[in-house]
């Protein structure tokens, strides 16, 4: 047993199991040693434990996908297996002459998918085929339909196809989008800032049936995704059946036109109104502050037409978030709001935020707003930091208003007429 755990190329499950029995045999010989004389007690001692408390079940199970649920509650690692291990499992016991081809692209599908969760991808992939699949009800589906080991090796191969698109979609710099407009690196870099993948699917569908059509839609679950997710927050219990039915009937219609796939989503798509009245009273959270900058910065480019000389941009060396209502307010701007209001509910919302120069932003810190504004919001080149010189106070009212107007701008920026 030593040999075994002293060779490098035995498993660490091995090696534990090798220590676990030189540890139970140590324990044995001890007690044995310590009984002097009378060794046949403590092996009789040793005998009845074993007849009388040691328990061995037997486990009969219907078939092999009930097998690999019960694998997986009662693994030798003490650990849950997730969807993707029991899948693999299963595709590599049913691959027979096959499994060669099987783990290589495996293999190959797990290096494409570096940045994202396997068993998402997998239910991403159901879900962009098929139909909307609870996760712990998904391992089961896929085996009653995938059986054989030509149907194994089939499958798994769609799987890594379709692997090396969707971990593109969670890394806009990969080389797969060398080929096209830097906005699609741009929105996908977007949905990565939203934190939602829900839409994934309906991209997949794209891509495979439609890539001509790719930037457009994109573009679409950008702004459909900031409207009903980042801003409004609305529930996304129901937005995976809307995109699965979307993506399997993109794979089906292969739309040459981008309006119908708009109507197929217009249900998910927040009304103007529904839209501004959310983004009124939007408080983004304190760890929020690239979203902030990209709305800002989405917002001043919107005032300035035509004219994109002074483009900000987002770049956090150059141009920092600026709280007008510092972050942590003195006692004297505390004195400006009225006592029985929450302050720390305005800090966080849109109307209460700006963009300003890195060394102007340094020198105001805490100041007042009549500082700010005379030395650094007057002397900015960004259109919504100088224009605040149209304010000669800070406080509630101010907020609420510059909010309500940044709302009106916002439903003409994030837009979709089809």
């Amino acid at each position: 047993m030593t040999t075994i755990i002293n060779k490098r190329n035995v498993n660490k499950s091995n090696k534990l199991l090798a220590k676990t029995y030189l540890r139970l045999r140590g324990k044995v010989e001890q007690r044995v040693s310590e009984l002097g004389e009378d060794k046949g007690k403590i092996l009789f001692q040793i005998i009845d434990c074993i007849r009388n408390k040691l328990v061995v079940i037997i486990i009969t199970v219907s078939d092999l996908v009930n097998a690999y649920l019960i694998f997986e509650t009662l693994n030798d690692r003490g650990l849950d297996l997730s969807v993707a291990d029991l899948l693999k499992n299963y595709f590599f016991s049913r691959s027979s002459g096959r499994i060669a081809d099987v783990r290589k692209n495996w293999k190959d599908m797990n290096t494409s998918l570096v940045r994202t969760g396997l068993t998402r991808f997998i239910r991403h992939y159901w879900l962009s085929n098929r139909k909307v699949i609870r996760e712990k009800d998904l391992y089961k589906v896929i085996c009653t339909e995938v059986k054989n080991p030509i149907e194994v090796t089939n499958f798994v191969e769609k799987l890594k196809n379709a692997a090396e698109i969707y971990g593109a979609f969670e890394d806009p710099q990969s080389a797969m989008w060398d080929g096209y407009d830097t906005n699609v690196r741009e929105n996908l870099n977007l949905l990565v800032l939203f934190n939602v993948n829900l839409c994934y699917p309906v991209l997949l569908a794209i891509h495979q049936t439609v890539p001509d059509n790719l930037e457009k839609v994109l573009r679409m679950l950008v702004i459909i995704t900031f409207r009903y997710n980042v801003i409004c927050n609305n529930s996304t219990s129901h937005l995976e059946y809307v995109y699965s039915e979307v993506a399997t009937w993109i794979r089906e219609q292969k739309p040459k036109k981008i309006k119908p796939i708009f109507e197929k989503m217009a249900k998910i798509y927040p009304s103007d109104e529904e839209f501004k009245g959310c983004f009124e009273g939007k408080v983004l959270p304190k760890t929020g502050s690239r979203l902030a900058r990209y709305i800002l910065q989405e917002i001043n480019n919107a005032h300035l037409g035509d004219d994109k000389e002074l483009v900000t941009n987002l770049n956090e060396k150059d141009l920092n978030l600026e709280h007008i209502l510092p972050q942590n307010p003195d006692e004297p701007w505390i004195q400006t709001f009225p006592s029985d209001e929450d302050i720390s509910q305005y800090i966080y919302r849109i109307g209460n935020m700006t963009l300003l120069g890195t060394s102007m932003n340094r020198k105001q810190a805490r100041s007042s707003f009549d500082e700010k504004l005379s030395t650094a919001y007057s002397q900015s080149k960004i259109k919504i930091t100088s224009d605040l010189v149209n304010y000669s106070t800070w406080g509630l009212e101010e907020i609420r208003q510059r909010q309500a107007s940044m709302a009106k701008v916002a439903c003409q920026v994030w837009r979709l007429d089809y």
